[in-house]
């Protein structure tokens, strides 16, 4: 779960994070899918993770506590063979 302090908002460090997550993410052999969290009061991350072709992914929200949730984000890396 990549994070920007507030210092950094809205200077394109959250896309930048993001976009080296996936780049990351595609150099590994066998990984498919990258799956990123994001607090649900961040519409700023949620417009980010949507321009970079993430999809929401509502079966796997979770929570790290009762009082934080997080809103999950998914993006296809490879098509898979069928």
């Amino acid at each position: 779960m990549p994070a920007v302090g507030r210092a950094g908002r809205g200077k394109g460090a959250g896309e930048g994070l993001v976009r080296a997550c996936a780049e990351r993410a595609r150099a590994i052999e066998g990984v498919n899918r990258l799956l990123l969290s994001t607090r649900a009061r961040s519409p700023a991350a949620h417009r980010i993770h949507e321009r970079l072709g993430f999809v929401r992914t509502p079966e796997r929200d979770w929570s790290p506590v009762p009082t934080v949730p997080l809103l999950a984000y998914a993006l296809e890396l490879r098509v898979l063979d069928r």
